[in-house]
């Protein structure tokens, strides 16, 4: 008896607070979908296979699931629901596959994770076996696909071997509960339990597609790698959108270390000590780019619990030691750590080098990947100035680590907070550009008369920005201790005056 996997995507979206389903009437040509309004789906094709692996070869595991989440993606596609156009610049109508691997990995590891697991099913239709597995999708809530917008129904375009369904609608909850009221008997178990502990036990579509998602015992994102031997887990940080999430990294084969574990919520940490659990006599300790607590606060109860040693620069470890933290390794600019090795690329010794980036702390370091990886920590960020410390001479320690950063000019930057940077030189330019902004700024207020620390914040700081000002303090703050050192200006008490005859 034949044996098919099939996937069905259920589409979900908040509108003047009430739950929306985008449900599809079955067409004509598609046997193996249950009978009335269901939501879309197709089958696994050699060809999603193929792309699958072409994926993880170049990118690693993206995520658990990843060949029903691929084709998941691609169904989305060929249905046209997505308003692409301002988030990659190719055509829409292009070979769809051909049209995936060309997209920004962070992207798709973005549309890959907001697809939620939430049931199977065993169809039969003949003599044919459909195994159908259900997702529910999510819309992003990353800041940068805001403009990435659900359609309302597919436009009608036809791509080939590919039947459109006759209707296509969005439901609410409640009403596929009032006017569906036989919900097991016309929906598919999936929808009808989402649908169910929606209205009945007003859960959130996210919590009960989770709830379905752990009854199944599918896997967490335990194996979730970013790149091959590179694992992710990002979790929430005290810091404001859309920073407010920080990113640990684990790297390495048969030697691994986990580099800047810090939380803002313990439990957020349950995946990554599960990884831990599973992996811990391959693990060989923690690496600390920085001493920020949402960076490293958890570094001592992991090094407590499970026996890892804790590295970091001479002055992270000076400052943490008076917080606690016990250190075994003091890490300089060139220090090597093997981390096993990497037969894809006939490297037998595979290692990290360490490189000192102060500017945004005083003992900020980065780790180097011969693979072109660079773990920046708090040194880089994408579409955000990296803040600057307020010691002496971080704003110029700052400009030459970003130099030393360009002439790396590394593949991929995987910073402590926000996506992959994969255009270096570009994010760099923005950095400088918003810097310099800030420090002529400055510089006119200044020669103007405004010598208060404070004051200077207020006018500097962009309207659209507030939430931000203590964040723009530190640079302002860093960026007079530059015009000090060049004597451009000289502090006195709370006041910063412009020495006109030095300029």
């Amino acid at each position: 008896m034949p044996e098919y996997n099939t996937i069905t995507v259920m589409f979900f979206r908040t509108k003047a607070g009430k739950y929306h389903f985008y449900l599809t009437k079955k067409g004509p040509d598609l046997p193996i979908l249950p009978t009335s309004w269901s939501p879309i789906g197709g089958m696994v094709t050699p060809k999603d296979e193929e792309l699958c692996s072409s994926l993880i070869e170049k990118y690693g595991d993206m995520a658990p699931d990843m060949l029903n989440r691929l084709t998941a993606l691609r169904i989305v596609f060929e249905r046209n629901l997505f308003n692409t156009e301002k988030i990659i610049d190719i055509d829409v109508h292009e070979n769809v596959h051909d049209l995936i691997i060309k997209i920004d990995p962070e992207i798709l590891n973005v549309w890959f994770h907001s697809m939620v697991p939430c049931g199977y099913q065993k169809l039969q239709t003949g003599e044919n076996n459909f195994h159908t597995n259900y997702f529910l999708f999510i819309s992003p809530s990353d800041p940068t696909l805001r403009n990435m917008k659900l359609k309302r129904i597919s436009d009608g375009h036809v791509y080939t071997n590919l039947v459109l369904e006759e209707k296509a609608k969005w439901f609410k909850a409640a009403e596929i509960k009032k006017q569906y009221y036989n919900l097991n008997k016309l929906f598919s178990p999936s929808i009808a339990t989402i649908v169910e502990k929606i209205t009945n036990e007003f859960k959130k579509p996210f919590d009960a597609a989770r709830e379905m998602e752990q009854k199944r015992g599918i896997s967490k994102r335990i194996s979730f790698q970013i790149f091959p031997f590179t694992w992710r887990f990002s979790v929430p940080a005290p810091t404001l959108p859309p920073y407010n999430t920080t990113n640990i990294y684990v790297i390495g084969n048969e030697k691994r270390y986990i580099i800047d574990p810090g939380s803002a919520e313990f439990d957020a940490l349950s995946d990554l000590i599960l990884y831990i659990e599973k992996n811990i006599d391959k693990l060989e300790g923690i690496l600390l780019t920085n001493h920020y607590p949402d960076h490293c606060n958890y570094a001592q109860y992991l090094k407590d619990t499970f026996d890892l040693p804790i590295c970091a620069s001479k002055e992270t470890a000076r400052i943490l030691q008076k917080e606690g933290f016990n250190f075994n390794s003091i890490l300089k600019e060139g220090t090597e750590i093997p981390i096993g090795s990497y037969p894809e690329l006939d490297i037998d010794n595979w290692k990290l080098r360490v490189l000192e980036f102060p500017g945004s702390s005083k003992g900020s370091i980065g780790f180097w990947d011969s693979r072109g990886l660079l773990f920046s920590g708090i040194s880089l960020h994408r579409d955000l100035t990296t803040s600057t410390a307020s010691y002496d001479k971080s704003y110029g320690d700052l400009l030459e680590s970003f130099g030393k950063i360009k002439k790396l000019n590394p593949k991929f930057v995987l910073a402590d907070h926000g996506r992959i940077i994969i255009d270096t030189k570009q994010t760099l330019s923005e950095n400088l550009l918003q810097l310099k902004h800030i420090e002529k700024k400055l510089i006119e207020n200044l020669k103007r008369g405004v010598t208060e620390l404070e004051l200077l914040v207020d006018i500097i700081t962009p309207e659209d920005k507030l939430e931000w000002k203590t964040y723009f303090r530190q640079i302002i703050e860093s960026g007079l201790n530059k015009l000090a050192y060049e004597r451009k200006i000289t502090k006195i008490g709370i006041d910063y005056m412009w020495n006109k005859r030095k300029n």
